[in-house]
């Protein structure tokens, strides 16, 4: 009886979007969970085709904002990321709950705040003089498409590989249940928002390290790396010690269920403790890409990857959702040691050879 209600639920939400489960939709790979639930399979597959056919405002966003920082402009790319947050919160309310036009809309709407936010830099850029385009810009430099391509894949190749890893544990998470999942996606963002301080501090010491690894001055480098690893402290202090002292709390603002509630408990303080790895790896890894190393932070991000897909897979069956905790944090941990081992090999390699080099100058001054 139960079941027929649920399936007479489902039956008529699906009606009032005028939309069914057809045989013939794109197959998607999906986790075993939403196999029970397909109103849940479709509305995924209606947000992520909408949300990845608008990748292009992301990617201008991104790319002009990198630019801008790399100049020594950051204010152009937070306030443009502070109107699309507020833009985006005011469409969602709109599309949501004033025109009730579903799931889809809310990434419509992530998308048009996305555009704004790439308007808004690109406008900046374009009074900018240093970067003026003129009709010499556009022929192919082949050594330059070398040095991007040397610098950029690697990086995206690391992202990549380290989404996969949280692809995996959500595979898991969703594998637990409802509850399981409505509890990491809070804690997740829990995560990600703590997480922003030191996550500005690591692109700013890659702007930082670059600039100053290009005048040779490695005493600046030193001086940057400080600065971003107090930024770091103090951010693990005052956020660290909310998901330690108080999960409930916090999981209470953005749950309504007390099973979810319960899980998140479980998780927040976990990670409260050790975020401290995940602040100072932003940090270290933007040094080592800063001078010019992309390759042992794709390294990192490989064994990243394979410390979350192995604590997720271990220790599930063992310790329940706090499984997902430990997975987070071995990874940390993992390319962390990885990237702090590269920074002072690559640092200590290139001030010596910096020194060496500057050595017959020197004599012949003397």
């Amino acid at each position: 009886m139960e079941s027929g209600k649920k399936g007479v639920c489902a039956e008529s939400y699906l009606r009032l979007y005028n939309r069914r489960p057809q045989k013939a939709d794109p197959p998607l790979f999906l986790p075993t969970a939403f196999d029970k639930c397909p109103t849940a399979t479709l509305f995924v597959c209606r947000y992520g085709y909408i949300l990845f056919g608008g990748l292009f405002a992301t990617i201008s966003y991104n790319m002009c904002a990198g630019i801008l920082r790399s100049l020594g402009d950051s204010r152009t790319p937070l306030k443009a990321i502070v109107v699309s947050s507020v833009m985006n919160i005011v469409l969602n309310s709109v599309f949501i709950f004033i025109c009730h036009s579903g799931v889809g809309s809310v990434a419509v709407a992530t998308i048009i705040s996305q555009i704004f936010s790439g308007a808004i830099c690109f406008h900046k850029l374009g009074k900018t003089e240093c970067v003026a385009l003129s009709k010499a810009d556009f022929v192919p430099d082949k050594a330059m498409y070398g040095v991007l391509l040397k610098n950029g894949v690697p990086m995206a190749f690391m992202n990549s590989i380290t989404a996969v890893g949280c692809i995996v544990v959500q595979y898991f998470v969703n594998g637990l249940g409802v509850a399981f999942t409505s509890a990491y996606s809070a804690c997740s963002k829990y995560l990600n928002m703590f997480m922003q301080p030191a996550s500005t501090a690591g692109l700013a010491m890659s702007s930082y390290t670059s600039q100053n690894y290009g005048a040779k001055r490695f005493d600046r480098i030193i001086s940057g790396l400080k600065v971003c690893l107090v930024i770091s402290a103090v951010t693990y202090v005052i956020f660290g010690s909310m998901m330690v002292f108080l999960p409930r709390q916090l999981a209470s603002l953005i749950l309504n269920g007390s099973e979810q509630i319960g899980h998140a408990v479980q998780f927040l303080p976990l990670c409260g403790i050790m975020i401290f790895a995940v602040d100072i790896l932003f940090v270290i890894r933007s040094g080592v890409q800063g001078m010019g190393f992309p390759f042992m932070p794709m390294l990192s991000g490989i064994a990243e990857m394979l410390l979350r897909i192995s604590a997720i897979t271990l220790l599930t069956g063992q310790i329940g959702f706090r499984a997902t905790a430990m997975a987070e944090i071995f990874a940390w941990i993992g390319a962390l040691i990885v990237n702090a081992a590269a920074f002072i090999v690559v640092f200590k390699r290139e001030k010596a050879a910096n020194e060496k080099a500057a050595e017959p100058y020197c004599e012949q001054k003397t």
